[in-house]
């Protein structure tokens, strides 16, 4: 996989719950995927969007908007104009979830697209500044990627130990 963020949200308490049982570490397993299935479709939401520099919720603003003459070019070879990351579809469609290692408490979102590589460093010499797309998302969705593991162990306990 050429370029891929983990999915935040795992931290201690989900570590050390998944500690306490094979049957709870599955479970935080099956919340790290769900956790990368919601990431993986908020980051291909949001390609031709404006999206945050920053990587809190809320970020440091927007992209800068796409020069005049890009619009152009754009809207003439791939019929979209203002659309930033978006053309002919082949960056949006490059993306997928990248499951943790056997007994791993991880998963990624992640792309081969040589397309995601010029945006996410930027490509001087071909005026395409730096856009990233998947780290800042991820930083973003970080709170709900928790929600959605810690939900996971919750259930898990409440089908084992009545916990409800």
């Amino acid at each position: 996989m050429g370029f891929k963020v983990r999915v935040r949200g795992v931290n201690t308490y989900v570590r050390a719950m998944s500690k306490i049982s094979d049957r709870l570490h599955d479970s935080a397993r099956d919340g790290i995927d769900d956790a990368a299935e919601y990431l993986l479709k908020k980051v291909v939401d949001k390609i031709g969007t404006y999206q945050s520099i920053g990587g809190d919720p809320g970020g440091y603003g927007a992209w800068k908007k796409l020069k005049y003459e890009t619009r152009v070019k754009k809207l003439r070879k791939y019929g979209v104009g203002d659309k930033p990351l978006f053309a002919s579809g082949d960056l949006k469609g490059s993306f997928s979830v990248i499951p943790g290692g056997k007994g791993r408490l991880s998963a990624s979102v992640g792309s081969d697209s040589s397309y995601l590589i010029h945006h996410v460093y930027g490509a001087p010499g071909r005026h395409v500044p730096m856009r990233d797309p998947i780290l800042i998302t991820a930083k973003e969705e970080r709170d709900e990627c928790y929600e959605i593991i810690e939900q996971a162990i919750f259930d898990e306990i409440d089908r084992t130990w009545g916990g409800g």
